[in-house]
């Protein structure tokens, strides 16, 4: 039995700002309106708690299927609702998010979106005015069914007229292919579980932070005379006044004007410092992590399912997959700067930076595939000597310098990061490579790697036909494509424009040009994110809980670090000839390992 489902809620916390597991934590989380549909059957709308729970209880006594869009949104929710203990939540074996599915098959997950793709019954567009009016709290107070009765019997024709296209939706879509649909039950418990902080760290952090931007603001207002140093208009004309004449104030182009103090007044240049110390108060993770955590310590819900074209997972709130790359030199001193911030002794804006994955407790082991991009991208074009150099356990940076003739290793290491992917001089220079003789360096590693460089042409050209190439099978249906990977799993490009350029509607609406390069580093990303996604699984079966991933590494509540790597290091069936590699390591405090 399928029961379509959607619910409407209400919470002083703001839930884009937090987490379902938090915002329905909160003492005032209350569920305004739950519709649901059986099968074919007529769509109800209840308010009533009592029959809603006693209907809730009676589903999942018996085979039922929960289908809703964002269904860990719902999942959640009526989890409180039910009354289930703290921490625990009903198991999401038993839903069916047609929100995934959507992504699995690259469609729009916004539920309005994807019904004007599907041509299925639109969603009310009344939506966003009615949610604002009974979900929210507003500047007077929360708005009640009771204040506002007319409006609210339109809330409840709402609810129930996205259980209408819900239920299209889902006899539209594709069902899931088990192993994605393994998958997204798995991520579910990830979310589930949460990732523990230290929330005395972040606190510290946050007001060391805050201290700070004060400091800052104080110093800048000194300097320029300026009224608030937060108004772009107002420093923009104060910089213009010295002589820098800019268009905005984004984070990079402050960065390429803090790279050359030498054209600026020593003012200037201690004004262009203390904008960014104020920046990055202002935007910190700690405030995002401290308005997440639950009760108990634990950062939950911060993975997104299928949020690339690739199948990688996005991650929001902290943002795990997008912290600072700042690190401290030792334990030691990393030490040292915790106690600083739990004893009030703050720290500069460069410590906060390298105390953001500390924040992070693991308490376990954390294991990462070594170099796996690089180990993809050979596999798929054929690459035998990288294969081999991997296989032996050489340094592929070393063996790139000798095939490119005789270079260092420096210039081996950034060869291979920046042109794998039909890089030239650009992305040597956007990786900091500026040296008069970058041309020569991606001459010598294409001639060095003509199988991947033939893979790119070929890669094109079977995308815009419609003809396999290696490992990989292509289907042209009319304006789609369809890349069937190693796995099994489809990457699907809808509205392909295959003239003088290559082009696709992204599922957010715009157009994304794309060629050779870029469809090798989507395919060799995608088969690196079934990769884990295998991994994760048969560690997750083994018993170890995941609490978290980064791109291609895992983090783990357990010590068993040779058990973590062996299963790591053992990849799938069709990934035969494809020599992987993984470290493990024990760690309190999430570090880059």
């Amino acid at each position: 039995m399928r029961v379509y489902i959607d619910t409407e809620t209400y919470s002083e916390i703001e839930l884009k700002k937090s987490n379902v597991y938090r915002y329905s934590e909160h003492p005032s989380f209350e569920l305004l309106v739950f519709a649901y549909a059986i099968g074919d059957g007529p769509v109800t709308v209840l308010t009533d708690l009592s029959l809603i729970r006693s209907l809730l209880n009676r589903w999942r006594s018996t085979p039922t299927t929960f289908v809703a869009h964002n269904a860990g949104f719902d999942r959640i929710v009526l989890s409180r609702v039910l009354g289930l203990p703290f921490g625990k939540y009903l198991p999401p074996e038993q839903w069916d998010d047609t929100a995934a599915r959507a992504a699995e098959h690259g469609w729009p997950r916004e539920l309005a979106k994807l019904a004007v793709a599907l041509g299925v019954t639109p969603k009310d567009s009344a939506g966003t005015r009615l949610i604002n009016t009974f979900s929210k709290l507003q500047k007077k107070g929360r708005i009640r069914p009771e204040d506002k009765p007319e409006l609210f019997e339109e809330f409840k024709a709402y609810c129930g007229n996205d259980v209408e296209t819900l239920r299209e939706v889902d006899r539209v879509l594709h069902a899931w292919p088990q192993r994605e649909r393994d998958l997204w039950n798995l991520d579910q418990k990830i979310n589930d579980r949460g990732i523990l902080i230290d929330v005395a760290l972040a606190e510290g952090c946050r007001d060391a932070a805050q201290a700070n931007a004060a400091a800052a603001r104080r110093e800048m207002i000194d300097i320029t005379g300026i009224q608030n140093p937060n108004s772009n208009p107002q420093l923009t004309a104060w910089l213009a006044d010295q002589g820098v004449h800019i268009d905005n104030l984004q984070a990079r182009t402050l960065d390429d004007l803090r790279r050359q103090p030498h054209l600026f007044s020593d003012d200037v240049n201690r004004v262009l410092v203390l904008r960014a110390e104020i920046a990055v108060a202002s935007s910190n993770k700690y405030d995002a992590a401290l308005r997440g955590v639950s009760r108990d310590g634990r950062l939950r819900g911060q993975f997104k399912f299928h949020e690339a074209l690739t199948g990688r997972w996005s991650s929001k709130g902290f943002q795990v997959h997008n912290m600072p790359r700042e690190a401290f030199e030792s334990r030691d001193i990393e030490h040292a700067a915790i106690a600083d911030i739990k004893i009030g002794l703050g720290a500069s804006s460069q410590t906060l930076k390298q105390l953001v994955r500390p924040t992070l407790i693991i308490n376990g082991c954390v294991s990462d595939f070594s170099s796996i991009e690089a180990r993809v991208l050979a596999w798929l074009a054929g690459e035998q000597w990288v294969l081999d150099a991997f296989r032996e356990g050489r340094d592929l940076y070393v063996e790139t310098a000798k095939a490119m003739g005789g270079l260092s290793r420096a210039q081996g290491k950034i060869a291979v990061l920046a042109c794998g992917y039909q890089g030239a001089v650009p992305s040597l220079n956007n990786m900091g490579y500026v040296a008069d003789d970058a041309q020569e360096i991606v001459d010598r590693w294409r001639a060095a790697n003509p199988r991947i460089v033939q893979f790119w042409r070929d890669l094109e050209s079977g995308f815009r036909h419609g003809v396999d190439v290696g490992r990989l099978k292509i289907i042209k249906d009319d304006r789609d494509r369809y890349v069937r990977l190693p796995s099994g799993r489809v990457l699907t490009y809808r509205d392909v424009a295959a003239g003088s350029r290559l082009s696709y509607a992204h599922v957010q609406g715009r157009r994304d040009d794309t060629y050779g390069g870029k469809l090798t580093e989507n395919v060799t990303q995608a088969v690196a994110r079934d990769l884990l996604a295998d991994a994760m699984i048969r560690l997750d079966r083994a018993g170890y809980p995941i609490v978290g991933h980064i791109h291609d590494e895992v983090m783990i509540e357990h010590d068993d670090v040779a058990g973590v790597q062996a299963v790591m290091k053992t990849g799938p069936s069709w990934a035969a000839g494809l020599p992987l590699d993984a470290s493990a390591d024990l760690l309190f405090r999430y570090a880059k390992t």
